[in-house]
């Protein structure tokens, strides 16, 4: 769930990014989100963004835009596979069964699931995600 836009104290609106089912796997919207002109509107927004690959046999991967990879403090020489491994290896052993329940639901079903869980950063301590 993206965060509302507002203003003057009102929401005025939301930003969503889903795929349709026949094309689940196809992360092409992601990258176009992803691109310059894109993330500046992000940007002045505030808002992270994060996509994450989880393909049988491969390794997961993390794509973020530049705020995401600010507020969870990745090195900019990161993969997305280190960064994968940096964000799941912080949330608590006791929430991981949760959070691989909802990317396990939102890999075979489609759906959109919305998950808030503790998770240990770096320099502030347990953080909501």
């Amino acid at each position: 769930m993206w965060p509302p836009l507002r203003e003057n104290g009102t929401t005025i609106g939301f930003i969503g990014v889903n795929n349709p089912r026949p094309c689940i796997h196809d992360d092409a919207h992601v990258r176009v989100l992803l691109q310059h002109s894109n993330e500046d509107l992000l940007q002045s927004l505030q808002m992270g963004f994060w996509s994450i690959r989880r393909d049988q046999g491969r390794a997961s991967r993390m794509i973020v835009n530049d705020t995401i990879e600010k507020v969870l403090e990745f090195e900019q020489s990161d993969t997305p596979v280190q960064r994968y491994s940096y964000w799941y290896d912080r949330i608590p052993e006791e929430e991981r069964k949760t959070v691989d329940r909802a990317l396990e639901q939102m890999r075979t079903d489609g759906t959109v699931v919305q998950v808030c869980f503790p998770w240990n950063h770096l320099r502030l301590g347990r953080v909501t995600l």
